[in-house]
């Protein structure tokens, strides 16, 4: 399979990786214990690693079993959940399991010539063994240490006991391998090699989300031994780039801005296609394949595309199986879009078997202001002022109409669509930012910013000694496609009310440490949903989840606060869906459409075309461990490849004739003596 990929692995660490498109990779290698059924809408949990779906049990203060299926969450001292590993589960092939008899490492030199980045494959000595319980107590460890800075540790050590000591543990008594794995066990209790238990410190439904997240992937001691030998190191194999995994793949080439190989693990254990699914999926063909042993694709092949057009001409060409963007010049002639908004294809595109596949994603765009800034954080009323006067300049619709070919959803909350409580309506909407006519919301007039902007002390975007309000733009996109067109966009947007906005622009790795010291105004940042509900996206705002003050490892990058926010959370947090729920849920949305520590822009379109000769594709906004389902037609798109690449006839005799007259010309000149 041959796909185009546009993103740049920073890391392929469970423990550290949070980007959809490095997950997009990893979730193919490494597994969870638990997963989403590829097929079944609303999104369902199944068993992966372990064999069935654990029930918790609940605990009181004096260590008593709870009898009652839903306790109140003060009654709760104590959570458990109990997991089974299934029986052989076995790594991938990989030198970090080939051992000499007194346990050191075993594998021969690197051969002479070799080039940085090798791979694996250098170390012809693979072997394997089946995953026990210290597996996943180790990559539980990780996730507590402070070097590793696990953007998900705040959010864990609220709910799974034992993390805090851990973390102090690592601390005070070093953070290498041996010392991880002799570490108190964070949030885990250990009864063989293939039983434990997940012990949480309070009453939380969604930690079987949490379980399905890479986060929580077994990881083999194995491995960080290996990747600190010597020769090792000296090939350039690290283990944030070549993770170690029981998934249905295995990395196989990495090359930097080039490529990257996906080959199918031959230990990957028997696993078959669903054989239910969602209403239509029988219709739509997507149960043809029930039964049948997965993965079906040997090789998947990402190749590295920094701009759209040559992703767009090479899927034309039937080069890649699928894609998912399209150049702005070429959307008009190939898309057609119906009266009611709904996207489909021109003739000439469904000729050649083309699919779209299109929906709102439950994910979330924003542009942020750092809550600790002076001018434009905090909740005083002045700044809340002026953040509501720059989410009514920031037109979400036109930025959706001029750079994403309408593929996307203008955004009133944090809460997309297809996320319960997500809803608008007349009683609930971005009344700051939109007035409510008839079925529709309409952005309100630029003078009401104007006007708010001089409420909160800068008339006409100007302070009382006379200087221009500036607002820094942190970001690190500057070498992206299309950025200072954008950029120059918005610019426009907030000078109409008179602010001046300043490209402070820097690399990536620069931008996460401004990010982690506070220091920065503005910047843009997206949510794609780790799990279906609300919990998920308004933990973006709790406050113990600060950036800052969690020095980098809570997923509130505004560094929002307000006591009255963190209070509806916690309660809500903590409850299984309910009227009651929803109610709390729409009143925490509303906190954060009054304190406005965002600029809401929009949620996207999930845009994807895809050949015939790709069986089985479903988009899943949640799931990212979908390759394995998805087969290929290689006799269809190998007639498909030689019948749009062909050249045209004329040319191609037009191309003879020059070569034989050239060829004609070089006799002319060869000695008649040869």
């Amino acid at each position: 399979m041959y796909v185009a990929f546009g993103g740049v692995i920073k890391s392929l660490d469970p423990a550290f990786s949070y980007f959809e498109h490095e997950g997009s990779i990893l979730d193919n290698i490494v597994e969870a214990p638990l997963a989403y059924h590829y097929l079944k809408r609303p999104y369902t949990l199944i068993p992966r690693l372990v064999e069935t779906i654990p029930q918790p049990q609940y605990f009181d203060s004096k260590g008593n079993l709870l009898a009652e299926e839903d306790p109140s969450p003060e009654a709760v001292a104590r959570v458990e959940y109990a997991f089974t590993i299934r029986e052989g589960v076995r790594w991938q092939p990989h030198p970090c399991f080939a051992k000499n008899p007194d346990g050191s490492q075993r594998y021969v030199p690197l051969p002479k010539g070799y080039h940085v980045p090798g791979s694996p494959s250098l170390f012809p000595e693979q072997e394997t063994r089946e995953v026990t319980s210290e597996d996943f107590t180790l990559a539980l460890v990780r996730l507590c240490a402070p070097s590793v800075s696990s953007p998900v540790f705040s959010t864990l050590k609220s709910f799974l006991a034992g993390f805090d000591d851990c973390s102090a543990f690592l601390t005070q008594h070093g953070q290498d391998l041996p010392t991880m794995r002799s570490a108190p066990h964070a949030g885990i209790l250990i009864e063989d090699a293939r039983h434990f238990r997940l012990v949480l410190t309070r009453k939380y439904p969604q930690a079987l989300y949490w379980f399905s997240m890479h986060f929580f992937a077994p990881v083999p001691w194995e491995a960080f031994s290996f990747y600190e030998e010597p020769d090792v190191r000296a090939a350039g194999l690290t283990w944030n780039r070549w993770p170690v995994g029981t998934g249905p793949y295995l990395l196989e080439e990495f090359q930097d801005n080039a490529h990257m190989i996906l080959r199918r693990n031959p230990n990957h254990r028997w696993d078959v296609y669903p054989s239910d699914g969602a209403p239509g999926d029988q219709e739509a063909g997507l149960l043809a394949d029930a039964g049948a042993e997965l993965p079906f694709i040997e090789r998947v092949h990402l190749q590295v595309e920094r701009e759209s057009l040559p992703g767009w001409i090479k899927f034309n060409q039937g080069y890649y199986d699928l894609t998912g963007s399209m150049p702005s010049d070429a959307f008009d002639a190939n898309v057609v879009i119906s009266d009611t908004g709904a996207m489909g294809l021109s003739d000439e595109m469904l000729s050649r078997g083309i699919s779209i596949h299109t929906s709102v994603r439950d994910v979330s765009y924003y542009y942020a202001f750092n809550q600790l800034d002076p001018v434009y954080g905090g909740n005083s009323p002045s700044a809340k002022k002026i953040r509501r006067a720059i989410s009514i300049a920031i037109d979400s619709q036109e930025n959706i109409e001029l750079f994403l070919n309408n593929r996307g959803k203008i955004a009133q909350s944090i809460l997309p669509p297809g996320v319960r409580g997500g809803e608008v309506s007349s009683t609930h909407y971005n009344h700051w930012v939109f007035e409510h006519r008839g079925d529709s919301f309409v952005r309100r007039p630029i003078e009401t910013a104007r006007q708010l902007l001089a409420e909160a002390g800068y008339p006409g975007g100007l302070a009382p000694d006379g200087h221009r309000l500036q607002l820094k733009y942190d970001h690190a996109s500057a070498g992206q496609p299309g950025f200072k067109t954008q950029f120059r966009w918005l610019k426009n947007k907030l000078e109409a009310i008179g602010i001046e906005l300043v490209d402070n622009g820097t690399d990536l790795n620069r931008q996460r440490e401004k990010l982690t010291t506070g220091n920065w105004q503005f910047t843009r940042r997206g949510w794609v949903a780790d799990y279906p509900d609300a919990e998920n996206f308004l933990m973006l705002f709790y406050s113990p989840n600060g950036h800052v003050a969690t020095k980098g490892r809570g997923p509130n990058y505004s560094n929002y606060t307000n006591p009255e926010y963190d209070a509806l959370f916690r309660k809500l947090e903590v409850m299984r869906n309910s009227p009651e729920r929803d109610m709390l849920i729409r009143q925490a949305v509303q906190i954060l459409m009054e304190d406005a520590p965002c600029v809401w822009d929009f949620y996207p379109s999930s845009f994807s075309l895809c050949h015939s000769w790709l069986k089985n594709y479903k988009p899943h906004d949640i799931a990212k461990d979908t390759l394995k389902y998805r087969r290929l037609d290689e006799a269809t798109r190998s007639r498909a490849r030689h019948e749009w690449n062909r050249p045209p006839r004329a040319i191609l005799c037009v191309f003879i004739l020059v070569c034989a007259s050239l060829f004609s010309l070089a006799l002319a000149f060869v000695p008649k003596n040869g």
